[in-house]
This record gives structure tokens, sequence and C-alpha cells, in this order.
């Protein structure tokens, strides 16, 4: 399978808080997708993520500020794994 550089700008209200199985240092977010923004110069494997909830995986202190109910933007890029992560750089809550 070959890798696609890709990242796609989302926001969305977070459903869950859980642990991750990808390492101890992140957390799985389980995020109803509400938008989506393709990122200039890079390939959108996201597009179609608008009205789903995605499971995410995002770094713990990246996320430390994020409870359920709040909404979130956040920079996303699938993996080949069928993981979905987030930029450690690119997760903020959005005031209502």
């Amino acid at each position: 399978m070959q890798i696609i550089e890709n990242w796609t700008d989302v926001e969305g209200k977070v459903e869950e808080v859980e642990p991750s199985d990808v390492s101890d240092n992140f957390v799985k977010l389980r995020v109803a997708v509400n938008r989506t923004k393709p990122v200039e110069g890079f390939a959108n494997l996201l597009d179609d993520a608008k009205g789903q909830t995605l499971a995410v995986e995002v770094p713990k202190k990246a996320a430390e500020h994020l409870q359920p109910g709040e909404k979130v933007s956040c920079r996303l890029r699938r993996a080949g794994n069928q993981k979905i992560f987030a930029h450690p750089e690119q997760v903020a809550k959005v005031k209502s």
C-alpha cells in the first residue's frame, strides 16, 4: 500500500474520550464531524467525514483540555492502518 501525505481540517463535537490502543501517550477522541476543509498542498482523505463520528488518536498533551460535549477544531490525517491521527499542534477547543 502506498502512503499518501494527507491533512484535513475538521470541526466537530467531542462525544467520548477513551484510552488509546496505539500508545499510552495518546487518547482516542470520538468526534462527531460537522465540517471538513482541505489543507492546501495536501490530499484530503477525510472529505467524506462530515456527518460521521471519527475515532481520532490524539497525543494526551494536546487533548488534556477537551471534554465530551465540547466543540473541537483539529487537523487530521488518515494513516495506513485505518487509524486517524491529529496533528499535535493543531487541536483546539472551539468557543461557542
